[in-house]
């Protein structure tokens, strides 16, 4: 009797334990997470011109995202920066 006491205690803290740990790692990719959306967001609003002339915005979005990415467990951006920034300039 005293093992299943003991045992369901342990089986419940552990379900709680991982529960938190869970919540824990969901919050910190909801940081990464909105930091790509407000990354994104003004890399959005540059206009074309904008665009071309300050390449940066899109640098600092694209790291955004891919490390959101990996936060959440996905793969990174199939595009490299390389070829955003050519499309950017119209390369592509």
């Amino acid at each position: 009797m005293k093992k299943i006491a003991v045992s369901m205690i342990v089986m419940f803290t552990m379900n709680s334990w991982a529960a938190t740990v869970g919540e824990e790692s969901a919050i910190g990719c909801e940081k990464e997470r909105q930091a790509f959306e407000k990354a994104d967001t003004r890399w959005q609003r540059l206009s074309n011109d904008e665009q071309r002339r300050f390449p940066s915005y899109l640098s600092i979005a694209h790291d955004a995202e891919n490390t959101w990415r990996a936060c959440a467990g996905l793969p990174p951006v199939q595009a490299t920066l390389a070829e955003r920034f050519a499309t950017v300039r119209g390369e592509q």
